[in-house]
């Protein structure tokens, strides 16, 4: 607990009821309803490493205005500045394959985006390429055993859509901005989330004259992302060259039963007036966010 303190200082996280004058207002509806209803449960709005929003709506494809504080924007302007000569940045290079000797990493080949090899050497090696990339380099170097690529899981995310009277234009301010986790649950959590128009277009409920009158109410929706933790039972493993690599996850037993049962599509019906498009037709399951592994690989 003691550095995940350090780490929200050290990004930093804001509190964005405090610093953020642009909370989206379907959140804002989301937050009433959760009182008029008196619901059990954790309810706030989010932290973020976000400061001095603008409210341009692009959190999750990338701030045009550097306000989210991401590794390209803060973390690693921050490192050079702070050792300078220390730190040196490659920008579209490939690392392939991490080079071991004895159990230890001694260095790590790389290919430049022309064509051109590129080794650096190395005392300390840090793999940190996200959950999948980083498992396809163990297994390509092979480190990391029979462990390299297994106890993957993911957050599955049902988005719920709601048509209000008024206008809300929940596209205008922060994309994700306020949560609810029910009492005694530990893997399921809804959050106020929206989107620009064209991602907003892809999870819209409805298809051909449907998917079309739900656009045109665009400025009057609002979404709450359901999200349920999967079991960590998936696994990747690398591709023949040339080809896709290849994950799998198995969404059976225990928690992860809600997302299963949403797999067949279906033709939702119209969104209606003030009422969340809730019901089972309508509820596309499109959404993964890999969540990490759950095993140690060495």
């Amino acid at each position: 607990m003691k550095s995940f303190k350090r780490l929200r200082k050290w990004l930093p996280v804001y509190s964005q009821e405090k610093d953020n004058s642009y909370l989206e207002a379907g959140g804002t509806k989301m937050a009433e309803g959760i009182k008029e209803l008196k619901l059990d449960g954790v309810d706030a709005v989010v932290d973020a490493n976000i400061k001095d929003c603008l409210g341009s709506g692009y959190c999750n494809i990338g701030c045009a205005y550097g306000k989210k504080l991401s590794a390209l924007d803060n973390i690693l302007p921050r490192a050079q500045r702070d050792f300078p000569g220390a730190v040196r940045i490659f920008s579209e290079c490939l690392a392939e394959k991490v080079e071991a000797r004895n159990g230890r990493a001694t260095g790590v080949i790389c290919r430049l985006s022309d064509g051109r090899s590129l080794r650096v050497a190395a005392k300390t090696v840090i793999v940190s390429g996200g959950a999948l990339a980083s498992s396809l380099l163990l297994q390509r170097s092979g480190l990391g055993g029979n462990l390299a690529g297994t106890g993957l899981s993911f957050n599955v995310g049902a988005p719920l859509t709601a048509d209000f009277e008024e206008k809300l234009n929940s596209f205008d301010g922060l994309q994700i901005t306020h949560s609810y986790r029910p009492a005694g649950e530990d893997q399921l959590i809804l959050e106020s989330w929206f989107n620009p128009v064209g991602t907003q277009a892809l999870l819209m409920p409805g298809w051909f004259s449907d998917h079309f009158h739900n656009m045109r109410r665009y400025a009057h929706l609002s979404c709450i992302g359901v999200v349920v933790g999967s079991q960590a039972n998936g696994r990747i493993r690398p591709g023949v060259p040339g080809t896709r690599h290849e994950a799998r996850l198995r969404a059976d037993g225990g928690r992860p039963a809600p997302a299963a049962e949403g797999n067949e599509a279906r033709r939702p019906d119209p969104l209606r007036q003030r009422r969340p498009a809730g019901d089972a037709d309508d509820l596309p399951i499109a959404l993964l966010h890999l969540a990490g592994s759950g095993r140690r690989a060495r």
